[in-house]
């Protein structure tokens, strides 16, 4: 137990999330081909639909059209299926420190 709270304590004080999410979002983007077509997929729903822009990027009030919202949902499943490679490889990234520190 006095382990786990000493691990969380030097994570919560680290930048070490940071440099995990920085480097498994670089990684996926030079290495993995279906990661950077999905990213390009998303940045092109948005360029393709100005409402989204304006609804991800601003904080003003928008009312969406039927095909706009279609937009919105391709976008967030766009979105979804790359935080689940994310995670994918911030799970890998946490074997490869676990295995490091002992």
């Amino acid at each position: 137990m006095q382990y786990e709270k000493k691990q969380d304590i030097m994570w919560e004080q680290s930048t070490l999330w940071e440099s995990v999410e920085k480097w498994v979002t670089k990684y996926l983007k030079k290495s993995h081909s279906e990661y950077r077509e999905l990213q390009m997929k998303a940045m092109r729903i948005v360029e393709e639909n100005p409402a989204l822009r304006i609804l991800i990027n601003s904080m003003e009030g928008i009312v969406l059209t039927p095909e706009d919202h279609k937009a919105l949902h391709k976008y967030f499943e766009t979105k979804d299926e790359m935080t689940i490679f994310e995670y994918e490889y911030y799970y890998l990234a946490g074997q490869i420190m676990t295995f490091s520190w002992h």
